[in-house]
């Protein structure tokens, strides 16, 4: 499965999941998706990003909002002053 944040997965796989060491297998998990048996090979400590990480994923992420904003706003306009005729016959 990869790798899995506390409190970012199913509760029913969290719950099994989150109690066990490292090496340890749990018992048979029922989820909505089937039954699941579990094993950990290694915690990753969660880490608190620098506030200079932090910063640029903030402006990269408000960057993509802005361009995504201003592309929707530019193919708004451009329909608006577009002349468009469909054929259907050449569908």
């Amino acid at each position: 499965m990869g790798t899995i944040e506390k409190d970012k997965t199913l509760p029913e796989l969290g719950n099994a999941l989150f109690t066990l060491k490292e090496g340890e297998i749990s018992e048979i998990v029922k989820t909505p998706f089937g039954f699941h048996i579990l094993t950990v090979d290694t915690h990753i400590p969660a880490e608190t990003p620098s506030l200079e990480e932090a910063t640029e994923k903030i402006r990269a992420f408000i960057l993509r909002r802005k361009e995504g904003q201003a592309f929707a706003d530019m193919v708004n306009t451009l329909q608006k002053g577009a002349d468009i005729t469909i054929f259907k016959e050449r569908l």
